[in-house]
């Protein structure tokens, strides 16, 4: 890889998408801390609230705020996983467009 390619990739990183992008790795974070009892349900529903607020500048579905109404960590598991699979389909898709544009 070349000088202007990994400046490419760390312009691409460090933009909107890259924030996007550690969105979903927090979800993620979430589903596998969400199985734990020190974790208060009502710490999930403040982190899904600050992820709603960063997620909502993307034109991605987003049911955070949904989600944060449930009444069980369990019953968070499934749409929080959906919503990873959202975030995860619409990055991969700008990371295709943004590298056949750019490459």
């Amino acid at each position: 890889m070349n000088k202007a390619e990994r400046e490419k990739l760390i312009d691409y990183f460090n933009s909107p998408i890259g924030w996007l992008n550690r969105s979903k790795s927090d979800l993620e974070t979430m589903l596998t801390v969400i199985q734990s009892k020190k974790v208060d349900i009502d710490e999930i529903r403040n982190s899904l609230q600050l992820l709603k607020e960063q997620i909502s500048a993307f034109p991605v579905e987003n049911q955070l705020e949904e989600i944060s109404k449930l009444k069980t960590k369990q019953n968070m598991k499934v749409p929080i996983y959906k919503m990873i699979l959202r975030l995860k389909e619409f990055i991969n898709k700008h990371a295709e467009n943004m590298f056949r544009q750019k490459f």
